[in-house]
């Protein structure tokens, strides 16, 4: 009777520890989880914006404009960057688009310089204002044409590749600057940024 009792109570025991296990296992796992925003980890999305130029050619285009990067693992993303250049026109708006990928050498730790790859291709667009302008004609008459706008968006034309150091220096903010060779037509160039990115519906974790 005695051995029985031992025996119950030793798979009791086990079935315990086996359930407080895989009760504490996703707990665990969250801490971890380098895109969970529940428990403070990197954020699946963020945005950012920076200041720049590009050297090509001749040529010096300086800008700024915004980031917005979607974090496909701990280390891979993929992002979008769409920078006026040359400032704004009265007019309208002349600037240069990217999208890259962009892949962290290792994982980010805060409070700490983390070092990156991008491969980019890009291209320019353009986005104009026509104000209203009215014609009179030599009968009197008058003929209006309206205020527009209107936009284009050339195809990707260049590419380009370069690295970049990101610093986590709160919960909510992080610092970036990044330097890219460009290619167009055997012309090669110059892509200099750095700027701010901000996590969205997260923070970054663990930072002290």
């Amino acid at each position: 009777m005695m051995a029985v009792t031992d025996v119950r109570t030793t798979l009791r025991c086990l079935l315990s520890v086996l359930i407080l296990g895989l009760a504490a296992g996703p707990a665990r796992a969250q801490v971890v989880s380098p895109l969970d925003t529940k428990t403070g980890a990197f954020p699946r999305i963020e945005i950012g914006a920076q200041t720049g130029l590009e050297l090509f050619g001749d040529g010096i285009l300086l800008g700024g404009g915004g980031r917005l990067t979607v974090n496909l693992t701990a280390r891979d993303a993929l992002e979008v960057v769409a920078e006026p250049a040359g400032g704004f026109e009265q007019s309208g708006i002349n600037g240069l688009y990217f999208v890259q990928y962009k892949r962290m050498l290792w994982p980010r730790v805060p409070r700490r310089v983390g070092v990156f790859v991008v491969a980019s291709a890009g291209s320019d667009f353009h986005y104009d204002r026509v104000p209203e302008r009215r014609d009179n004609r030599p009968d009197g008459s008058s003929v209006i044409y309206p205020a527009h706008t209107r936009y284009s968006l050339h195809r990707l034309e260049f590419g380009g590749g370069g690295v970049g150091i990101e610093h986590i220096v709160g919960r909510y903010v992080a610092t970036r600057v990044e330097v890219q060779g460009l290619f167009l037509d055997g012309a090669a160039g110059i892509r200099a940024s750095a700027g701010l990115t901000i996590p969205i519906g997260g923070f970054y974790a663990r930072v002290p």
